[in-house]
């Protein structure tokens, strides 16, 4: 257990949640001032990842009683089924909506619908807002969808071990799906309005020169503050402010649809390119939506006078792919430190959610056991630096690099992040070059008071070697007397390599000859 200096009954009670404290501060509450120490001692909270594949097999989804079947039941009614979210060709929609009523939401009655329990299996009114199931309902018909995966009627709620692996599966849930769904509670109600959305999702107010998005000739500046406004007016949903909103919608990826209501007497005068035929809704592409709005604020990012929405709107739309692509669309930086800032700006009931949210959304093979490191007093800041570390994530720590370490001192652990990851990766791939990066990470790391040791092979990249002349790599189906020992991947490159790189190919069989595990994701 961390040994904390004596505090107050007030702020003992908040210890450990200072993600916007600096290093230094929190350094100085512990009777043990080394945070390497604090770091190896959080470490043995490590926990196997608890993702189930049993739960995605058996994934608990609802769908919509027919009428002519519910017996004198007067109330809409869902009922339970198990599905494989491999096998049925990830035909569900999950379902991503803010628990807590928005502002827009709060007369809004719940109540109205009747929905089998996961746990007794007894039909009960649903504390879920009957416009959640309205809406939904609706867009099912109108994609044809069946099934209905819904956090809070899917997963168990009594704490414990079910509950936890269903929590730890989620952001599975949602990047399995063919249609993830999200409400949004904002109102697109004029034909302004529903035209300068057109004109932002066409991209009419960008234009791009060179390596540099700008504002388009055709985009006069008062049009365009009036499309920051509406971006901003977007933006402000309550579902974009929520931490567990952000991870459904960062792993649903392509696929996350954004549903936005609007006055009925915009049905006929909406564009179907963008925004589908369904009556009373906007059907917008999340992916689509954060791509423009990035491509927007960056073309004005160094008009003057300054547009004041801009940062806002950046923080909750924030398009990676595009905002950290370098000069020539290169990606030299690593995502995880900007998913790290963005998670951590995201409100939660639960502090310490963030750890497994930023595990989710980083794709962290090891987890941390949030509730024994906050039972024992540990610093939610010096957590999320171990889980960064011991999921191999490469910091800069050359000499050349000159730390100051005062300075760092100083930092919040996210500015700490983001000043001292490795940023110098080189992808060799045409596309997806963040994609790549993010897999670029130690192998078999452990953390010791010494530093960071890590096992595994360090490979050079020196050139590409023609494979024209190879053979392809093929396990060919024979008989079970003729079929041959399958080579790996590594042996087939050993055997084909030319001899000019008999040296490279001696290398690979040393390789092949020590008995020692592969590297996990080498890099």
């Amino acid at each position: 257990m961390s040994q904390i200096n004596h505090l107050g009954t007030d702020e003992s009670s908040q210890v450990g949640e200072d993600m916007h404290e600096p290093l230094l501060d929190i350094r100085q509450r512990y009777a043990d001032p080394s945070i390497v120490k604090q770091l190896v001692h959080i470490q043995a909270a490590n926990v196997p990842q608890q993702k189930s594949l049993g739960f995605l097999k058996k994934l608990k989804c609802l769908y919509f009683k027919n009428r002519d079947h519910v017996g004198s039941s007067t109330q809409p009614t869902l009922r339970l089924r198990t599905i494989n979210a491999f096998t049925r060709r990830r035909k569900y929609v999950a379902l991503s909506y803010t628990w807590k009523s928005s502002p827009e939401e709060v007369n809004v009655p719940d109540a109205g619908y009747l929905v089998q329990d996961i746990e007794s299996g007894q039909m009960k009114q649903s504390s879920v807002r009957n416009t959640v199931f309205s809406r939904i309902k609706r867009y099912m018909d109108h994609i044809n969808c069946k099934y209905l995966w819904i956090d809070q009627h899917c997963i168990y709620q009594q704490e414990g071990e079910t509950k936890e692996i269903g929590m730890q599966a989620m952001d599975r849930v949602y990047s399995l799906s063919k249609y993830p769904a999200a409400l949004l509670s904002r109102n697109i109600n004029t034909s302004k309005q529903l035209q300068l959305l057109t004109d932002i999702l066409s991209g009419s107010f960008v234009t791009r020169r060179g390596d540099k998005y700008l504002p388009s000739s055709l985009a006069h500046w008062k049009r365009a503050q009036d499309a920051f406004r509406l971006l901003h007016y977007i933006t402000s949903d309550t579902w974009f402010s929520r931490g567990w909103t952000y991870q459904e919608n960062y792993r649903a990826n392509k696929n996350m649809t954004l549903l936005i209501t609007h006055s009925p007497t915009l049905n006929l005068k909406k564009p179907s390119r963008h925004f589908e035929s369904l009556d009373g809704e906007l059907l917008i592409k999340s992916k689509d939506f954060s791509e423009q709005a990035t491509k927007l604020c960056q073309a004005y990012s160094e008009y003057q006078p300054t547009q004041p929405d801009l940062t806002y709107i950046l923080s909750k739309v924030n398009r990676y792919k595009i905002s950290l692509a370098s000069s020539d669309d290169s990606a030299p930086v690593s995502m995880s430190p900007t998913i790290i800032e963005d998670i951590t700006s995201r409100q939660l009931e639960r502090e310490w959610d963030r750890l497994a949210i930023i595990a989710n959304c980083c794709q962290y093979t090891k987890r941390l056991n949030s509730t024994q490191l906050q039972g024992n007093k540990h610093s939610l800041s010096l957590s999320l630096l171990t889980l960064v570390l011991m999921n191999r994530e490469i910091l800069r720590n050359h000499p050349q690099d000159k730390v100051d370490v005062s300075a760092a001192r100083k930092m919040t652990i996210t500015e700490f992040l983001h000043k001292h990851f490795y940023y110098g990766l080189d992808c060799p791939w045409e596309n997806a070059k963040l994609t790549f990066n993010k897999g670029c990470r130690f192998a078999n790391v452990d953390l010791t008071e010494e530093g960071v040791r890590a096992r595994g092979y360090l490979w050079r990249f020196d050139g590409e070697i023609s494979t024209a002349q190879f053979r392809n790599y093929s396990q060919t189906r024979k008989r079970k007397r003729n079929r041959q020992p399958v080579k790996s991947p590594l042996e087939w490159l050993a055997e084909q390599l030319p001899d000019r790189y008999r040296l490279l190919s001696q290398r690979l069989y040393e390789i092949l000859d020590l008995e020692v595990p592969s590297s996990e994701n080498g890099c």
